[in-house]
């Protein structure tokens, strides 16, 4: 029988020997292996005793008894044993079923054990069960220190163990602080592991960066741990980064997957990057990767969609791509993903392939599909662009007959593609239709069939409807009297045209500036000059801006009054000249110029601004006139010109070496805002009422920064210059935002306090920070003294016992220094307001340790 290898020897001698029928039979008393010299394998370490470690672990797990953890030591007490780290190691891993019970045997026996001393092995032993219960970071650094008390050097395995179990940031650099400590070599896994550490904390950025230094030390990731960087990449939009990480994989001999060109094909997608995503796609087919439903949806949406770049890549002909990989996909799956298939029907009609595009439509039951109104209208409005209207009927039949019920958007589509070919009476027959059925019209419905009839011809039909629209109870809108103004408008019948705007009107409805600009067209074709100024100095008022119709229509007007309008714009020059001639023409598409119905002559001088987002005014500090005399006159010649634009408010702001131009322009009616070191801002409201700008600041903000070592020593201080009841008093650091250096933690709360220095309000953050060094160097000019405090000592002084306030800043820096309170956390988010990334400060996605703090 061969011999295991950890089996435990046992020796014993013959008691006695009997025959029997059976034969004979021997009686041996079998001695206990000696205790004092375990066996060791060929390395010198001390085998476990599998036996003892049987008999602690099923002591332990026994039920009978309340005090299992006593029961273990009367028993190695009353046969004279004693435990090895290697022997608890094997105890810990029995029990890992019961995590609670395993960790509290391996608190247990370092405590109560004579002469036991746990080992790095053992500590990984206990790391690992805190691994696979996901337990939080804290747990492990609490360990961490007991091994640093104990004496007990870790190894490479009880870093990986740490830097798996915690966050990126401060949590990895405290575990590379420790493998320095200990000496330990960093292995290809451990990067690896920091690496996965940063990019679970979506520090992309520093994940980066440990890839970038382990590859130069030659190691490389497996293709699990690539894949997730190149996904980062992807989602952070470092797209030129994904690529060199994708062609280091390949020069290391990693094989790229299915995921791998998937995330690749998506971010190339995203970019806008087409040569690249289809040379990904055929990368992938060559390399014989399965393709899955995600992958096909992936290429699909990237080739047809593109959403990234604002337009479909169909049109700039991929249409053919997508629909060459829709097929492969139809071959390859006996079962269909509804996502491709809306993704491909919405490439053919983008695409104008509207036949494949029905053709699909009658596919997709074979594929498990099942087909919907939505996907029947995206196929309508397709055929109703290209004046396909043919099509329109079967395919609508075909739809009823397949038992789908066409929605208002469906007779909207239809009635309104009826009207743009000119078949009034099929766009009429299926408004009929519509009112005998449970789908009744709405107010696009009515839109879409005044349309038809005004532009065909029957106006008297599209009026009848519009009053039929109101006795109905729908409120016409925008569009509606738009689309009446320009039909009685080509009519010439210019005085309806007018009619309908002022009702317009007078029922609440605002126009915009397309029907500004129908009515404009149709007064100046009736040669009605003096309506149209007035109606255009109107829409001025109303602080609409005219887009180049309306001065295409203006520059008629004027040439029938033999009066034409130049503007004259040098940009980033100190004055904008804005010069008023008669007798000759110009074109003025696209400007700003303020129209007016009599001849100005003369030059104005404007000073260079540019409008903010609220309708004002900011002008060029760097581009003010030199001279007094000539900013007067340049300051009130913009305010009127600003003020006939409709502009709002105005912000000027004079540096300190102009200084002479504040009088100028306060005497012109300009206040105050704010002043800074080199500059004075000063403000200017436009239109009667109240000033609609904002205030200067009303706050200032202050920083507490709570500095805690591995000690439990607090970073306190002695302010030199403070009010006399806070004299003597050793506190935390604080002061003004731009005063305070470390390494930055977690905002844990903010205290506000209101009408405090010059009547402003005062916010102090209080922040966990980490000590770079646990050197001190003071400010003499204010600081009296500093010290690393014991914090028993630091809150055991009047003060902090007295002060509710102080109290409770430094129960919750203490409850988060042991992350038992979660604080706020900085999340970087993109904001489409500004296309900026900015930091939001938020304790929502953080999990309570449910630990009480230790003080």
């Amino acid at each position: 029988m061969p011999r295991r290898r950890l089996a435990t020897t046992y020796s014993g001698r013959i008691a006695a020997a009997t025959t029997s029928p059976a034969g004979p039979s021997l009686t041996v008393t079998v001695s206990p292996p000696p205790t004092s010299s375990p066996p060791h394998d060929p390395r010198g370490y001390p085998l476990p005793r599998r036996h003892l470690v049987c008999a602690a672990a099923r002591i332990l797990r026994s039920g009978d008894s309340p005090s299992p953890l006593l029961d273990l030591a009367d028993y190695l007490r009353s046969h004279s044993l004693t435990l090895t780290a290697a022997e608890a190691s094997e105890v810990v891993k029995s029990l890992s079923p019961d995590p609670p019970l395993a960790l509290a045997f391996f608190r247990f026996a370092a405590e109560s054990l004579p002469g036991f001393r746990h080992d790095a092995f053992s500590y990984n032993r206990v790391l690992a069960l805190l691994f696979r219960t996901r337990a939080g970071p804290s747990e492990a650094m609490r360990l961490v220190a007991e091994m640093e008390r104990d004496g007990v050097v870790g190894n490479v395995s009880t870093v990986n163990l740490l830097v798996g179990m915690g966050g990126g940031g401060v949590e990895v650099e405290r575990c590379l602080e420790l493998a320095g400590r200990w000496g330990v070599r960093l292995s290809g896994y451990t990067y690896k592991c920091i690496v996965q550490a940063h990019l679970r904390s979506r520090e992309v950025s520093k994940g980066l960066k440990v890839y970038e230094e382990m590859r130069r030390k030659g190691y490389k990731l497996d293709i699990f741990a690539y894949n997730m960087l190149l996904d980062a990449l992807a989602k952070a939009g470092m797209v030129d980064q994904a690529f060199q990480v994708f062609e280091d994989m390949k020069q290391k001999h990693c094989v790229p997957d299915a995921y791998t060109y998937t995330i690749l094909i998506r971010m190339s997608g995203k970019a806008g990057r087409t040569s690249k995503f289809l040379s990904f796609f055929d990368e992938m087919i060559s390399k014989g990767c399965v393709l899955n439903l995600i992958a096909f949806n992936t290429i699909i949406e990237a080739l047809g969609k593109n959403k990234m770049v604002g337009k479909s890549l169909c049109k700039s002909g991929h249409a053919s791509e997508a629909h060459i990989v829709f097929c492969r996909m139809w071959n390859s799956h006996e079962k269909g993903d509804r996502d491709a298939f809306v993704s491909m029907l919405e490439v053919l009609c983008n695409a104008q392939k509207t036949l494949e595009a029905i053709d699909l439509l009658h596919m997709m039951p074979e594929k498990g599909i099942a087909t919907d109104v939505s996907m029947y209208n995206m196929v309508f409005s397709a055929l109703g662009k290209l004046k396909q209207v043919s099509f329109i009927s079967n395919l609508f039949d075909k739809m009823k007959a397949n038992g789908i019920v066409p929605d208002v958007f469906t007779y909207n589509i239809m009635i309104s593609s009826y009207g743009r070919v000119g078949l009034v009476d099929k766009a009429s027959e299926l408004f009929e239709r519509m009112e005998t059925t449970s789908c009744k019209p709405d107010v696009i419905t009515y839109n879409s069939l005044i349309n038809c009839l005004g532009k065909n011809g029957d106006l008297d039909e599209a009026h009848m409807l519009f009053k039929e629209m109101q006795e109905k109870g729908y409120d016409p809108d925008v569009f509606t009297y738009s689309i009446l103004i320009e039909c009685f408008g080509k009519s010439n019948k210019v005085e309806m045209a007018c009619s309908l705007f002022d009702e317009m009107i007078s029922e609440g409805c605002t126009p915009n500036i397309v029907t500004y600009n129908i009515l404009l067209d149709c007064l100046e074709r009736r040669g009605k000059t003096e309506e149209a100024h007035k109606l255009y100095e109107n829409m001025k008022q109303q602080g609409l801006i005219p887009d180049s119709i309306t001065y295409s229509i203006l520059e008629r007007l004027e040439s029938r009054s033999q009066r034409t309008v130049r503007i004259r714009s040098v940009f980033r020059q100190p004055c904008l000249k804005l010069s008023i001639f008669s007798g000759s023409k110009t074109n003025n598409k696209g400007t700003n110029a303020a129209i007016s119905d009599a001849p100005l002559l003369g030059t104005i001088d404007v000073l260079d601004a540019f409008e903010d987002d609220y309708g004002g005014i900011v002008v060029n500090p760097t581009s003010l006139p030199n001279t007094s005399n000539a900013f007067a006159s340049s300051l009130q010649s913009s305010l009127s010109y600003w003020s006939n634009q409709g502009k709002r408010g105005v912000w000027l702001k004079i540096h300190e070496d102009q200084a002479d131009l504040v009088p100028i322009a306060i005497k012109a009616g300009f206040v105050y805002h704010h002043a800074e070191p080199g500059y004075v801002m000063l403000t200017f409201w436009l239109p009667d009422g109240p000033p609609g700008l904002p205030s200067t600041s009303l706050h200032q903000i202050g920083v507490g920064a709570f500095v805690m070592n591995d000690k439990n020593e607090v970073l306190v201080v002695k302010e030199g210059k403070c009010p006399p009841h806070c004299s003597g008093i050793w506190k935390i650091p604080t002061g003004f935002i731009d005063k305070i250096e470390s390494c930055f933690g977690d905002v844990v709360a903010f205290r506000h306090a209101h009408q405090v220095t010059f009547d402003k309000s005062d916010i102090l953050f209080i922040c966990t920070l980490k000590p770079l060094s646990f050197d001190i160097s003071i400010d003499e000019s204010e600081i009296e003294a500093a010290r690393w405090m014991p914090v028993e000592e630091f809150l055991s002084q009047p003060f902090h016992q007295e002060d509710q306030m102080s109290r409770a800043i430094i129960d919750i820096c203490i409850a988060a220094h042991q992350k038992c309170y979660t604080g706020l956390t900085a999340h970087q988010v993109m904001s489409k307001l500004d296309n900026r990334v900015t930091y939001l400060y938020t304790g929502y996605n953080r999990e309570a340790t449910g630990c009480v703090p230790e003080i």
